[in-house]
């Protein structure tokens, strides 16, 4: 595992990352005010389904997991995020998350994202929209999935035993 970053490098890091690549400097040195380093050991439990959520996150180093019900549904690496959801809606957590080898992560509390959004942040409105973004192009992965079509209409009984 890296060290934690220094101020240049988690600028940078910012800069390249999908969420904040249209921030200006000034933009994400304001993002930079606001985030926390979280530096977790491996098997760490770092967000447990059904928790309201105080924060999103991104992945600065390292390997996370999202489980669901026990179940492991995706692996996360260096420049994901997670956790917005329950920012963006206020509903308790839908998937636990749990750092697969140590990581280092950048916490962004709600509460910030929310002053910001309050005070006229460019910099939190260009982040939500790109989240957004990645949320719908998530959503549009899940429908084009074929297996999708068992989700929004359930199979015909055909009568076998199950």
């Amino acid at each position: 595992m890296r060290s934690p970053p220094t101020v240049d490098e988690l600028a940078l890091f910012l800069a390249q990352n999908p969420l904040c690549g249209t921030l200006t400097p000034a933009e994400v040195a304001e993002v930079i005010f606001v985030v926390q380093l979280q530096v977790v050991e491996e098997q760490s439990l770092i967000l447990r389904e059904g928790e309201p959520g105080d924060a999103w996150f991104l992945v600065y180093d390292g390997v996370c997991v999202i489980e669901r019900h026990g179940r492991e549904l995706a692996t996360l690496g260096r420049g994901a995020f997670f956790g917005e959801l329950s920012v963006l809606d206020g509903a308790p957590r839908s998937a636990s998350v749990r750092a697969h080898t140590p990581a280092i992560l950048l916490r962004f509390p709600a509460r910030a994202l929310n002053q910001l959004l309050a005070v006229g942040s460019l910099a939190a409105h260009k982040i939500v929209l790109e989240m957004t973004r990645a949320l719908a192009r998530r959503m549009r992965s899940l429908l084009d999935d074929t297996s999708m079509s068992r989700l929004v209409a359930p199979p015909a009984d055909t009568g076998a035993a199950t």
